[in-house]
Order: C-alpha cells, then sequence, then structure tokens
C-alpha cells in the first residue's frame, strides 16, 4: 500500500499539466485563423484599389473642344475695322465615368493679316482672356483699299487650337479728290455754275419707310436751294469713311450699312427759268464719305445728280 500512493500522485500531476497545453494550444490556433482572415481581407482590398487606380491610369481623359463663330468684320473705314466673334463651351457627357474630362478654354483670341489660311505662326494674333461668350477688338492703322483676312481661335487645356471659318473684309478707298475749302460747292447745270456756301448741316431721322434713318441737309438762309444725303446705318450710328453708292430706296427691315445712299437737290428758285428744280441719283452715283471723328465731311467729285454735276463738300460737326 505505500508504494502505490506515489504512483497516484505522479498521475494526478501528470494530468494537472496536460490541461494547461490543450488550452494554451486551442486558443494558439483561433489567433493564427483570425490573422489569416485579415491579412486575406486586407490583401483584396488592397488588390482592388490598385486594380481601380490602375483602370483610372489607363483611362484616357478626354478635352472637349469649344465651339467658335467668327463674326463678319463691321464698321470698316479706311484705316480700320471691328473684328469680333462668339465662343461656348462644349458640354460635357453625363456619366462617361473620367472625372478629369475637361471642357475649359485656356486662352482665346483672334489672328488677322493679309494672307488666307491663316494660323497662330502666319499672322498678327490678339490674345484674350478664357472666358467664354462674345469678345471683340477694332483694327487700327490699316492700309486703305487693302483685303485683310481673320479667324477666331481657341486653346483648351490639352493644348489643342481650334478655329472659327475665316472671315475677310476690304478697307475703303480714299478719297478721288479733295478740296481745301469747307462747305463751298458748286451745282452746275449747262453753262451755270454758281457757288452755293452752305450756312448749316442739321442730321434728323428721315422716318420716312425706305428713306433711310440718317438725313443730312445742307442749307443756306439767303437761298433755297438744299442738298440732302440719306443714309441707312446699323442702328443709325454715324457713316464711316468710304465711298457710298447711290440707291433709290433702302430696305428698313434689314437696317445695315452697305455704302449706300439717297442724294438729292432740291432747287425751287423759280426766278431762272432754265434751272431745273431739283434732282435725285442714279443708281451710278457715287460720293465720298469721311468720317474723322470730330465732323463728318460729303465730298462730291463731279457727282452726276440727274442733269447736275456736284463739286466740293460740305461737313457735318459731331456734338
Amino acid at each position: 500500500m505505500k508504494k502505490i500512493t506515489p504512483l497516484l500522485f505522479i498521475l494526478l500531476i501528470t494530468a494537472c499539466s496536460v490541461e494547461p497545453a490543450i488550452d494554451e494550444l486551442s486558443i494558439e490556433t483561433d489567433t493564427d485563423t483570425e490573422n489569416n482572415s485579415d491579412t486575406d481581407t486586407d490583401n483584396d482590398s488592397d488588390n482592388n484599389s490598385d486594380a481601380d487606380a490602375d483602370a483610372d491610369a489607363d483611362a484616357e481623359i478626354i478635352y472637349y473642344l469649344p465651339f467658335i463663330t467668327t463674326n463678319t468684320a463691321q464698321n470698316i473705314s479706311i484705316n480700320q475695322a471691328k473684328l469680333s466673334a462668339h465662343i461656348e463651351l462644349a458640354p460635357l457627357s453625363v456619366g462617361d465615368g473620367i472625372a478629369g474630362n475637361s471642357n475649359q478654354i485656356e486662352r482665346k483670341g483672334i489672328v488677322w493679316g493679309v494672307n488666307e489660311n491663316l494660323s497662330l505662326d502666319n499672322g498678327f494674333n490678339i490674345i484674350f482672356n478664357s472666358d467664354p461668350g462674345d469678345y471683340s477688338t477694332t483694327l487700327e492703322n490699316l492700309n486703305p483699299a487693302t483685303t485683310y483676312y481673320f479667324n477666331a481661335y481657341a486653346i483648351n487645356a490639352n493644348d489643342e487650337v481650334v478655329f472659327g471659318i475665316e472671315q475677310s473684309f476690304t478697307t475703303a478707298t480714299e478719297a478721288p479728290c479733295e478740296y481745301e475749302v469747307d462747305n463751298y460747292l458748286r451745282p452746275i447745270y449747262k453753262d451755270y455754275d454758281q457757288p452755293y456756301r452752305p450756312e448749316r448741316v442739321s442730321l434728323t431721322n428721315p422716318n420716312i419707310y425706305g428713306q433711310g434713318n440718317l438725313e443730312f441737309v445742307a442749307s443756306s438762309s439767303n437761298s433755297i436751294v438744299k442738298i440732302i444725303v440719306r443714309l441707312n446705318e446699323i442702328d443709325g450710328n454715324l457713316p464711316l469713311s468710304g465711298t457710298y453708292k447711290g440707291v433709290y430706296d433702302f430696305n428698313n427691315l434689314s437696317i445695315q450699312s452697305s455704302n449706300e445712299m439717297r442724294l438729292t437737290i432740291e432747287d425751287y428758285n423759280g426766278l431762272i427759268d432754265f434751272y431745273p428744280q431739283g434732282a435725285s441719283n442714279n443708281t451710278d452715283t457715287e460720293i465720298y464719305i469721311q468720317n474723322t471723328g470730330d465732323k463728318i465731311s460729303f465730298i462730291f467729285c463731279d457727282t452726276a445728280v440727274g442733269d447736275y454735276v456736284l463739286t466740293g463738300k460740305f461737313s457735318y460737326q459731331i456734338p
């Protein structure tokens, strides 16, 4: 009986020492499983992110080009002209999936010169800001009787250049004759040649259908003679320098200057039997108008008006 007791003691000790080992092994196994699961999840997330990044990197960003309209030139004179254009941004596509797409422009401008097929390398370049909409400029110090070409352009965020449709204009010619004395005319009829010196030149709107929107009248208090020039100008603006040709009437429904005029001489002086009581221009009648900014001169270079021949000039002082 004394020999059995130590053996039981040893077995009890052995049993107690084994249980903690099993519990410890079980804990270590659970920890490794969780770590492996977290690692796999992180790896999948990283792989997906990398794949998305690669897809975005491979996608091509679209840079849209704007829509450009190059307008026809306006206010053309001997040495200047107004150029204008309009730019409209292209709409961005909805749902294209690329956040970097752009329809913005970096800058816009107008290129001009005396040669056709203009580019940024072979013309004079006028640069504007990047705002869309209307923009314009006035060219000055141009040569008379010269044809110029111009076109509007824009550059997008990818340095791509887009142009409108090229336009052209021709500056007016200089007056074919010149007179030093102002407000001095000679309405010649056959052998009758009497100087006419208008004392005043007035400007009104004739307000008569087909007779334009500007009426310049040269008159004098001591004479019944009147010389009348009617014009049809854009928005009723004062005429620019250039040669104006005679028409019988204007189309008031589309008011715009096309260098046309109506010229009339009124004379109701019955004391001279052979002197006609006025005359009007023909379609081949031409006069020259000179706008210096402070006055407008009407120049007649042996201008045929009916049976008259009109020489000299009169001027209207711009207020």
